[in-house]
């Protein structure tokens, strides 16, 4: 559907060349919802605007539905242009026009007549849940009401691609999480691929089917959402994945201050994820009993993404380093993914 090949841009600035993205090289399947994540300056929103070409690639090439926009003339990039819509953070919308008039400017030169605009428009407007709003100013909305309104003017042109840069990052987390299951509603019911750019994990979690980390203007790694969570293999994906949820709290406090929590420094503490499972009780206590130690439950959580649970603990260990070992080699068995948390030189 997408296809981006050794894809590079860069500016010039006054301190130099600035290498906003770096030959990357991705597949968006048709029908995904597919993000990408990385802190501010990561390139992220560079990469997605050369997926309409609003900012063209130094090098490389873009491909939607086999056709290489990056060839095309500015005739023929404006019609497949018409096949990608996008909203913003800050919604974009005209405010001298109403709710109606701002998703009808949209089809302007489409062909339609009057009465078929009017009732297309209406269409998205009840698509989008803001049917009484037709004939309110951009002024008189909330901020979901605004990106409800740049969404159904994204979707005028009955697009197969919707492109979300920062979508959500101006709305409380209520509107926020109103906007992505509209989003889901609309990936299920018009097949749309949708591109979704942000900085917040919670985003990727309840929407994506797929995540790509940037950094430095490189994807440093590509992963199914679950997997993300479960085993993020680079630095940077980590600490995302710490960063939303208390555990990375509780990570954060054991090293700052373990005396919170009664360590002695001979104690091991081990960070635990149990992938698709709710055996974590069970596990535990077979630890203890079979390897002589004592465990104790610093930390517990499930959380369930895209269907599938992941449990996580962290747990204090005391006993022979021996025993120890042993037990570590017992939860590489039976699939319990583990790391030693290094509060002290052990």
């Amino acid at each position: 559907m997408i296809e981006l090949k050794n894809l590079s841009k860069s500016f010039e600035s006054k301190d130099g060349l600035i290498e906003a993205v770096k030959d990357t090289n991705i597949t968006i399947k048709e029908g995904e919802i597919f993000g990408f994540i990385g802190y501010s300056g990561a390139g992220k929103s560079t990469l997605v605007r050369c997926i309409n070409l609003l900012e063209k690639p130094t090098t490389g090439q873009v491909l939607v539905d086999n056709v290489n926009l990056t060839e095309l003339n500015n005739k023929d990039l404006r019609k497949e242009r018409k096949n990608i819509g996008m909203i913003f953070q800050h919604f974009n919308l005209l405010r001298s026009l109403t709710v109606f008039d701002n998703v009808a400017f949209n089809l302007k030169g489409s062909g339609l007549s009057k009465e078929e605009i009017t009732i297309k428009v209406r269409n998205l407007l009840s698509l989008v849940g803001i049917s009484d709003k037709e004939n309110a100013y951009p002024s008189q909305l909330s901020g979901g009401q605004k990106q409800r309104v740049a969404i159904a003017r994204a979707l005028a042109n009955d697009p197969k691609i919707l492109l979300c840069d920062e979508a959500t990052s101006a709305l409380d987390p209520q509107t926020t999480g109103q906007i992505l299951e509209l989003l889901k509603e609309l990936n299920e019911k018009l097949k749309l691929t949708i591109v979704v750019i942000t900085h917040e994990l919670d985003v990727i979690k309840k929407i994506c089917d797929r995540v790509a980390v940037m950094e430095n203007g490189s994807i440093v790694e590509i992963n199914d959402v679950y997997s993300l969570f479960s085993n993020p293999k680079t630095k940077i994906a980590k600490e995302f994945v710490n960063s939303t949820s208390n555990k990375g709290k509780i990570i954060n406090l054991l090293k700052n201050k373990p005396d919170l929590f009664g360590l002695a420094e001979n104690d091991q503490v081990l960070d635990l994820d149990f992938i698709d499972s709710n055996a974590s009780e069970s596990v535990i206590s077979k630890v203890s009993r079979d390897f002589d130690l004592d465990c104790s439950i610093i930390f517990g959580d499930v959380d369930i993404i895209k269907d599938k649970s992941l449990g996580q603990l962290i747990i204090s260990v005391k006993g022979d380093k021996e025993d120890i070992r042993k037990a570590k080699e017992y939860l590489d068995q039976v699939n319990v993914k583990w790391e030693l948390i290094e509060i002290w030189k052990q």
